[in-house]
């Protein structure tokens, strides 16, 4: 991961050069830059946590619009 951000080189470059896949490499880099961020703010929400959130309004908002239609019978 160091080596993808201190060379500025693209992540595909750096992992065909270590004989890695790409997808392998830009996942550690993910998490290595969500660890980051949560370091500096602890009450930040994980990728999961973001996912269940967006899961959860759109299920909310479904809900509405069925308690919405079955109002108006």
């Amino acid at each position: 991961m160091e080596l993808v951000r201190a060379s500025g080189r693209p992540v595909a470059e750096v992992a065909r050069s270590l004989e890695i896949s790409d997808a392998t490499l830009y996942n550690w880099v993910k998490a290595e830059r969500e660890a980051a961020q949560r370091a500096a703010d602890p009450t930040a929400l994980t990728e999961s946590e973001r996912t269940e959130l967006r899961r959860l309004r759109r299920e909310n908002s479904d809900l509405k619009m069925d308690r919405e239609i079955l109002r108006t019978r």
